[in-house]
């Protein structure tokens, strides 16, 4: 192994397979899902200096169970939704997921939030930033004012107005190219 390369592994099985989650804020193992608080680093340097070629940032990696339990703590009090399925921790936010029951409800908003995700640049924004650009376009495509139709997808998606307004104003090309496959 390079002197100067550094490989990321888990503790629990050892795999580098490691990932960071923008969802839960951890660094993950892919393998065996394990979260990882403490990086664990491993170079032939360090294991010359240590003798085990491991250390750890923050002491000896929390148990898995104990991690698992710290995150869902912290969701719970930052408001977020935590359920269990099938052995797994999903976490989710009650805006997210009334844009899901809104994507469900409304005619065309699906077809809408398809095309959405087909654009790479609007497809990086978050889940209910892209059901709110689709809802908007569709509104847009039926009609409705710029104006009203800002006000009406921050009611229902929960988006402010403000926020809508520099995302529509930042995307307003791809927002006008999304109203004409619409049209379509």
């Amino acid at each position: 192994m390079d002197g100067n390369k550094t490989v990321i592994s888990c503790p629990w099985c050892s795999s580098d397979n490691i990932a960071w989650s923008h969802e839960t804020g951890y660094i993950l193992c892919q393998s065996c899902g394990a979260i990882i608080e403490g990086i664990v680093e491993e170079t032939s340097e360090d294991s010359e200096l240590y003798g085990h070629g491991i250390w750890y940032l923050n002491g000896k990696p929390p148990k898995p169970s104990r991690a698992i339990e710290r995150l869902t703590l912290r969701a719970l009090r930052r408001g977020k939704i935590v359920s269990r399925r099938n052995g797994s921790l999903s976490i989710d936010s009650p805006a997210n997921r009334r844009a899901r029951m809104l994507v469900k409800t409304i005619d065309g908003l699906e077809d809408a939030l398809r095309e959405v995700e087909l654009d790479p640049i609007l497809k990086a924004r978050t889940y209910r930033s892209r059901v709110a650009i689709a809802y908007y376009a569709l509104l847009r495509v039926n009609g409705i004012s710029k104006h009203k139709a800002i006000e009406l997808v921050a009611s229902k998606i929960g988006v402010s107005r403000r926020t809508l307004e520099a995302t529509i104003s930042k995307y307003s090309i791809r927002i006008r190219s999304l109203e004409d496959k619409l049209r379509q």
